[in-house]
């Protein structure tokens, strides 16, 4: 019996970890073409930008500092957080909002041309603001997008490392080296 109840605790353990968001996270294994990489974005030092390099550094991938110096550059075409309101409480004291962070993103060749299309994330959560604690709400609102760009970077992670993303990536490094052998 009590080797059951463990059984139990375990598993409802695991299902809570894994319902969470909790993973277990090692070294990323990216495509080869993506070391070293470049990364182009409106915002090179912003908030998103540093989690994605320290996704990269984590993994052994360089970020190299121009272009001329990487495989691969990882174009950031679009970043928006955007926010609907879903729902307002009778006295409009609370309200509801889901809140999206979007990228969209392009992996282009040393010389710009498009090796894997645009690609997008955009993952999102319901946030819940009572307008008698605003200054608790909007520290509350940062944490959610915090955690909603780390989710991106994820999904984002997902992408790169898919079986699809490398069979564009060897088709085009295939198609460059036969090019520039003639």
């Amino acid at each position: 019996m009590l080797r059951f109840l463990k059984i139990i605790f375990l598993l409802t353990l695991l299902t809570t970890l894994t319902s969470c968001g909790f993973h277990l996270r090692g070294k990323i294994n990216f495509p080869p073409q993506l070391n070293p990489v470049y990364i182009d974005s409106p915002q090179l030092y912003g908030p998103f930008e540093r989690m994605l390099r320290q996704t990269f550094a984590e993994s052994n991938v360089v970020v190299t500092s121009s272009p001329q110096e990487a495989n691969a550059i990882l174009k950031i075409t679009t970043e928006n957080v955007g926010q609907t309101n879903t729902a307002t409480s009778a006295s409009n004291n609370i309200q509801v909002y889901t809140i999206t962070f979007a990228i969209s993103y392009e992996i282009l060749n040393r010389q710009g041309k498009v090796m894997v299309g645009t690609q997008t994330v955009a993952p999102s959560t319901s946030f819940t603001a009572n307008s008698n604690q605003m200054l608790g709400t909007s520290n509350q609102e940062n944490n959610v997008i915090t955690t909603l760009r780390r989710e991106a970077i994820f999904l984002m992670t997902s992408q790169l490392t898919s079986t699809q993303t490398r069979n564009a990536l060897n088709k085009n490094y295939a198609a460059t080296a036969t090019t520039t052998t003639k």
